[in-house]
């Protein structure tokens, strides 16, 4: 991924720990870093899913919170992954092909079930994968 930052120097995708009202700690959250100007933003393809997440943490509040986001996002799932079997970007495609193949045998399976709550989860996923900002953000 080759991003550039405002300062015009190169962002690097890294996992970070994102603090959420001093009592949530979200885990292995995709960002975009700059080490010269220390900018930071939140890996496009993932926004959405941690801004919804963001919303359920606030409506339960509770002492002390935390989450590993690469449990609850298949984005930041396989950038964990490619991070730590230190794959190529080529690599995370093919990723994210076997993964989606993965997800729809068990759509398959989900559905032969008659599991209506597996089965929507199983989609949303599905979505996360193939969201067309995805290979976009990969690529770029």
């Amino acid at each position: 991924m080759d991003k550039r930052c405002i300062c015009g120097e190169r962002m690097e995708l890294r996992l970070r720990t994102v603090v959420f009202q001093r009592n949530a700690e979200i885990e292995n959250v995709p960002v975009l870093i700059c080490d010269s100007c220390t900018h930071s933003e939140v890996f496009p393809p993932v926004k959405a899913c941690l801004v919804n997440l963001l919303a359920r943490l606030k409506a339960e509040p509770a002492d002390r919170i935390l989450v590993r986001f690469d449990e609850c996002n298949e984005i930041a799932r396989l950038i964990r992954l490619q991070q730590k079997q230190r794959i190529s970007m080529e690599g995370v495609r093919r990723l994210i092909e076997e993964r989606v193949n993965e997800l729809l045998d068990t759509l398959l399976l989900a559905g032969s079930l008659g599991d209506e709550v597996w089965t929507a989860e199983i989609q949303d996923k599905l979505t996360e994968l193939t969201d067309k900002t995805l290979p976009v953000a990969i690529s770029s």
